[in-house]
């Protein structure tokens, strides 16, 4: 008895796991697909032409 409801406890965690699992793996893609749009979206950006916060102050336009 207590051998069949530790082994339907395992069974749960793991069913639970691998649910975890999936949902971290999708999520991860998301990611990863984010990261490489913001990427081709920064290559694709041509340079700004002038800076934020310029190196040297009488430069800036």
């Amino acid at each position: 008895m207590a051998a069949n409801f530790l082994g339907s406890r395992a069974k749960l965690h793991l069913f639970r796991g691998s649910i975890g699992l999936r949902i971290l793996h999708s999520f991860g893609r998301w990611i990863l697909e984010t990261i490489s749009i913001l990427e081709t979206l920064i290559v694709a950006t041509p340079a700004m032409p002038f800076q934020l916060t310029p190196a040297n102050p009488l430069s800036f336009p």
